[in-house]
């Protein structure tokens, strides 16, 4: 039987120039839900928040329901009244930052659902009766998170809201001013997500996500994102993720624009395939999308003495995809101005490739690909 899921949006209203992204958004996200466990088995509910110190009125209804036309009108009734208040009020000059906002509409979301009702597929047998075969408390707060998800439902909160991307914006997320250095992982964290709320997120079996309503060409045009990776990481430690909205909202069918590198390029990841990635579990995900080790080999013509060799991990975006125990990756050249729809000899998969976690200190993999990149050159392997 397919699982239930107690699903709760809590939108951030403070950019009026995102309601239409937010509201496509939030009904991919239901339809995706429903079409996969059926619409009795989907409850939901909504909370807003205003990240830059706007006030927000409660929604009329506290009560997780299922999803509807009546309760999807609701909600859009209630966002276009908190736009038009966030449109005509000024941005509220107190210490409070956003991460301090958003803590707090944060615990408020939490406190205010009834998340360990009984499972719709067992009515007699509670949730929390399915963890007892665990082992004992006390694990990591990212494997508490999904262990009430092992088979693809249970609990989740999804915050909507624009993610910082660049150290300055991360700082400004942070302190509500111009941080003048680093902010660092445990700054954010003790910030937004402290301990008392881990602690909640735990005890309630809530997985929290984040679905980054930033414009994709405002992204594009970053010159770093070292805020973003930051705030991946955050997520990762209590078992949740960041989605761009844009793995959501654009299809194979659109064409994007990258500033800095190909003109068009185009965005192959269905967004059921996100989704399905951001509510699989761990173990279950690994076991249809194993990593595998490689060694990448790199001898520039002419310059043998200049070879070198990077340990990496790849990651098939199919599970079509042929894979072995181990690669061995030789780049035999280059090629320019090639697309995949002119013919060619050249066969073509797409992995995702990464340093190996085992050895990070190899700095010429990403180099290599800064210079691929910039100079909208393709490897050949």
């Amino acid at each position: 039987m397919a699982p239930s899921h107690n699903v709760v949006l809590l939108v951030d209203t403070a950019d009026p120039a995102a309601k239409h992204r937010v509201r496509l958004l939030s009904l991919r996200l239901l339809n995706f839900l429903t079409c996969r466990a059926g619409l009795g088995r989907v409850r939901w509910s909504y909370r807003f928040l205003n990240s830059l110190g706007g006030r927000c009125r409660p929604p009329r209804r506290s009560d997780l329901r299922e999803v509807g036309p009546r309760s999807w009108g609701e909600f859009e009734e209630e966002l276009e009244a908190c736009w038009e208040r966030a449109g005509q009020s000024r941005a509220c000059h107190t210490p409070s930052s956003r991460a301090g906002l958003t803590h707090t509409a944060l615990m408020d979301t939490l406190s205010d659902f009834q998340w360990d009702r009984p499972d719709i597929s067992s009515p007699t047998k509670p949730l929390r009766a399915r963890r007892a075969r665990r082992g004992p408390a006390g694990g990591e707060a990212a494997d508490k998170a999904q262990c009430g998800s092992r088979d693809g439902g249970g609990n989740a909160v999804f915050l909507l809201s624009p993610c910082p991307h660049t150290a300055s914006q991360l700082g400004h997320f942070t302190t509500g001013g111009d941080s003048a250095g680093d902010t660092g992982l445990q700054q954010v964290m003790d910030r937004l997500l402290p301990r008392g709320l881990q602690s909640i997120i735990t005890s309630r079996r809530v997985t929290l996500h984040w679905l980054d309503t930033m414009d994709w060409a405002q992204v594009w045009n970053l010159s770093e994102h070292s805020g973003y990776l930051t705030m991946v990481e955050l997520m990762q430690l209590i078992g949740g993720r960041v989605l761009p909205s844009a793995s959501l909202l654009l299809s194979s069918s659109h064409q994007l624009s990258f500033s800095h590198f190909n003109p068009t390029t185009s965005l192959n990841i269905p967004c059921d395939s996100v989704l399905n990635y951001v509510i699989c579990s761990e173990a279950d995900h690994r076991l249809l999308f194993p990593q595998q080790n490689g060694v990448v080999f790199f001898i520039p013509p002419g310059v043998a003495a200049d070879r070198w060799e990077c340990p990496v991990t790849l990651e098939p975006l199919s599970i079509s995809q042929r894979h072995s125990k181990s690669l061995t990756i030789r780049l035999k050249g280059i090629v320019q101005h090639w697309s995949q729809n002119q013919n060619s000899s050249l066969t073509t998969e797409t992995w995702i490739l990464q340093n190996s976690a085992e050895d990070m200190s190899c700095c010429h993999l990403p180099e290599l690909l800064r210079t691929l990149l910039s100079g909208r050159l393709h490897m050949v392997i």
